[in-house]
């Protein structure tokens, strides 16, 4: 078991009072310093993480992140977005998210590919009369060839989208792209 709220602390803009929870880490590393080549998985237990950046908190997050063959890869990281639940699923090559790692070896350059589902997500400002009320679920797919915004392919849908203010009420009646 790794307690993981010493790994945050160097990070900018991330509370580390608000972030941390427990990972069990089975990993081996193979190869030589030009070529790591890791294998195994992590499972987190009671994740959280909040940053100045990022509006609401991500509590609950539990689920198991696998490493094989270059690619890491999740089917299961789930736990709360502020009020709401969240799911994501994806695969990213090694070589993207560090320079540690090598590409394949036949060229073969494959994207990061996610998805992002995060249901009944309520934000609020103002009090009273005044007080306004964002609700929404949203659905996100994409891909991506680097990290940069550039390289960044992805189609939204609102599942929900829904904002009250005092005694006005504006929604969706449909799933919007």
């Amino acid at each position: 078991h790794v307690v993981l709220d010493p790994f945050v602390q160097p990070l900018p803009a991330v509370e580390a009072s608000k972030t941390g929870g427990i990972a069990e880490v089975s990993l081996t590393l193979t190869g030589d310093p030009q070529h790591w080549s890791p294998q195994g998985s992590i499972t987190i237990r009671d994740g959280r993480f909040r940053s100045q950046s990022f509006p609401v908190d991500l509590t609950n997050v539990s689920g198991r992140i696998d490493v094989d063959n270059g690619i890491v890869r999740t089917d299961q990281l789930s736990g709360n977005a502020g009020t709401g639940t969240l799911r994501v699923t994806g695969s990213a090559p090694l070589y993207l998210l560090s320079g540690a790692f090598s590409g394949p070896v036949d060229g073969a350059r494959p994207p990061a590919r996610f998805s992002v589902h995060l249901n009944d997500l309520h934000l609020s400002n103002g009090t009273g009369a005044s007080r306004t009320t964002v609700t929404m679920g949203l659905n996100v797919v994409g891909e991506m060839s680097a990290l940069s915004a550039d390289s960044l392919k992805a189609e939204a849908e609102f599942s929900e989208f829904r904002v009250d203010a005092g005694t006005k009420h504006i929604g969706q009646t449909v799933p919007a792209r």
